[in-house]
């Protein structure tokens, strides 16, 4: 709310000179960005440093699937952290994109049924573009939760 009232009232945005168009355009942009805010990961912060990364893959438990793989290891913090990759195997960039939207979305789902404190990294492979969101998300609820808490109980 507090980027619509600046929006509207800053100066260097003059409304007067505006088409009704264009400012609707303008503030549906505003709310649009106030919104993607919102919606975020409760016990998740994203993973960036690389060294984690190659820490997970070396040793972290792999759960292999046919349009996932996932490296999962214990954090000892009181949040999780999640890290997504998408190769060039997987396809041009549009490809890569929509699969990690996919995954993100298919975490966001699933994260209040995942335990705290444990790092995960999830690779896409190739076929994910081309699956539709909620058959990711129903093999992700079914199997790869029960297989992450018994890797994090081990």
């Amino acid at each position: 709310m507090w980027s619509f009232c600046t929006l509207f009232f800053s100066k260097s945005f003059n409304y007067k000179d505006k088409t009704y168009a264009q400012i609707r355009r303008v503030f549906a942009h505003a709310y649009k960005n106030i919104i993607r805010k919102l919606v975020i990961m409760l016990y998740t912060e994203m993973l960036n440093d690389n060294k984690i990364f190659l820490l997970l893959y070396k040793k972290g438990k792999p759960i292999i699937s046919k349009w996932l793989v996932i490296y999962v290891r214990k954090n000892n913090l009181p949040y999780n952290r999640l890290g997504i990759t998408a190769g060039k195997k997987v396809g041009n960039a549009v490809k890569r994109n929509r699969a990690k939207r996919v995954i993100r979305q298919v975490y966001r789902e699933n994260e209040l049924k995942l335990p705290i404190g444990i790092d995960i990294v999830i690779v896409a492979r190739a076929c994910l573009p081309d699956v539709k969101s909620n058959v990711v998300s129903k093999f992700f609820s079914d199997r790869v939760i029960k297989e992450i808490i018994k890797a994090v109980k081990n």
